[in-house]
């Protein structure tokens, strides 16, 4: 998962998200995610913007990974006021280093998964500045 704000900069991001890509977490966090996109951004400003008025959306596109290699990820986006901050929570639904291939079929056009309260619950705590670890131990997950 990756939190981006109304910018597209990276504000927060999961292990996962950095294993995908190959770059320190702090090498991500206030980078502009289109600077990764092979190829320049996804949307334009303007598209970016209306997207942000949305409940939720999807995408795929081909990211530059830190060793040089390429990664395909299909994303799903969930704009979210929090705070009076206007952030995205990013949720790669499936990836593939086989080039611009998605890996499997996107939704359909509507119909991205919805993110279930616990993870609203992350996303919020991820905007009032919290740790990971502060995170697991608000919502009771092990971290050992």
């Amino acid at each position: 998962m990756v939190l981006l704000d109304d910018r597209r900069c990276h504000v927060d991001v999961n292990g996962a998200y950095v294993q995908l890509l190959g770059y320190r977490r702090a090498e991500l966090i206030g980078r502009p995610a289109y600077e990764l996109v092979v190829g320049g951004p996804m949307v334009t400003a303007r598209q970016w913007r209306a997207l942000l008025g949305q409940s939720q959306f999807t995408g795929v596109a081909e990211f530059r990974r830190h060793d040089g290699g390429k990664v395909t990820l299909e994303l799903a986006g969930h704009p979210a006021t929090v705070d009076g901050k206007r952030l995205v929570l990013g949720v790669v639904l499936a990836s593939s280093r086989r080039g611009r291939q998605s890996p499997a079929p996107p939704p359909p056009p509507g119909a991205p998964p919805r993110l279930t309260r616990r993870e609203l619950e992350v996303v919020r705590l991820i905007a009032l500045g919290s740790s990971g670890t502060e995170i697991a131990e608000r919502i009771f997950v092990w971290v050992g």
